[in-house]
């Protein structure tokens, strides 16, 4: 008794469909991010192949597994862009932060939405060192950022995004 009978005709359209699924689900899943605010300026984002470390360059980066701000921190990654670079200056003019005197990268806010206090960075060095970038979303003011996290390390960072929409 024959439990699968599949003609010859059948079988380019069954290595399509399999190869069609395997691209899907090995490849394009696994390089899509969604993001549920729009701070980033879109909310899905595709991994790049390879970082350039540039200004303004996405990213999707790890923060400290005990931040009191962050919902369930040792699981969420947050999507910033690199505004500061290694090498750079880094200075906060009352409450706003400038990268090489005037690349304006945002002001920070003294409380959060919910009320809670928010204290914001103070620069320990004044050229950003090698490795370390300030990360922030200047078009979002309510970005949780550099601006109150500091430097973040070159580790911290997992992936390198394009958006998508």
């Amino acid at each position: 008794m024959k439990l699968l009978q599949v003609s010859r005709k059948d079988i380019p359209k069954a290595v399509i469909t399999v190869l069609t699924v395997s691209l899907f689900w090995f490849y394009i899943i696994p390089h899509i991010r969604y993001s549920f605010t729009n701070s980033a300026g879109a909310h899905w984002f595709w991994v790049k192949d390879r970082c350039s470390y540039t200004r303004w360059e996405l990213v999707e980066v790890r923060i400290n597994p005990n931040d009191p701000f962050v919902p369930d921190p040792q699981h969420t990654l947050l999507i910033k862009h690199i505004a500061c670079l290694p090498g750079e200056t880094i200075a906060r003019k009352g409450l706003s932060f400038y990268c090489n005197g005037h690349i304006f990268l945002g002001t920070a806010k003294l409380r959060a939405k919910d009320g809670r206090r928010l204290t914001p960075w103070t620069p320990a060095v004044k050229v950003i060192p090698e490795g370390y970038f300030f990360l922030s979303n200047p078009m979002c003011r309510d970005s949780y950022d550099s601006r109150y996290l500091g430097l973040f390390p070159k580790k911290a960072i997992v992936h390198c995004l394009r958006p998508l929409f």
